[in-house]
């Protein structure tokens, strides 16, 4: 479905997560739908990106090495270019997180480790 959706289009995303296993599983899956991925371990590298870049969706771990994924989305939502409205994913191996309190805290939806590539999948067409 979403191949069908964006095939004329290619949908930039911009990955967050410390965990090099995570950020690759995740880039892989975005890539075999035909997305172009940018991925970054470090808050102070994607804040110069989004900057600068436009994309279309951000996946960020709740707690990144250096830096809360929370205080990044609000980074985000305070940019002055478009990226402030794009849709954030949270990523979190915490099943204490849940669809109400995700979005108090900034985020469009929450995927909780281990990654379940259909859902994956399904938020994306959902939000983009």
């Amino acid at each position: 479905k979403l191949k069908s959706k964006f095939k004329d289009k290619v949908i930039k995303a911009a990955i967050i997560d410390d965990d090099i296993i995570y950020l690759q599983i995740i880039e892989n899956l975005l890539q075999n739908i035909g997305f172009e991925v940018y991925n970054f371990k470090r808050a102070a590298e994607i804040n110069s990106f989004l900057d600068q870049n436009i994309i279309d969706i951000i996946l960020t771990d709740i707690q990144i090495f250096d830096y809360s994924g929370i205080d990044l989305s609000k980074d985000i939502k305070a940019l002055n270019n478009e990226n402030n409205q794009r849709p954030i994913i949270a990523i979190s191996g915490d099943t204490y997180y849940n669809q109400k309190n995700i979005k108090a805290l900034g985020f469009d939806d929450i995927l909780i480790k281990p990654i379940n590539k259909e859902e994956l999948y399904q938020k994306l067409y959902n939000l983009l």
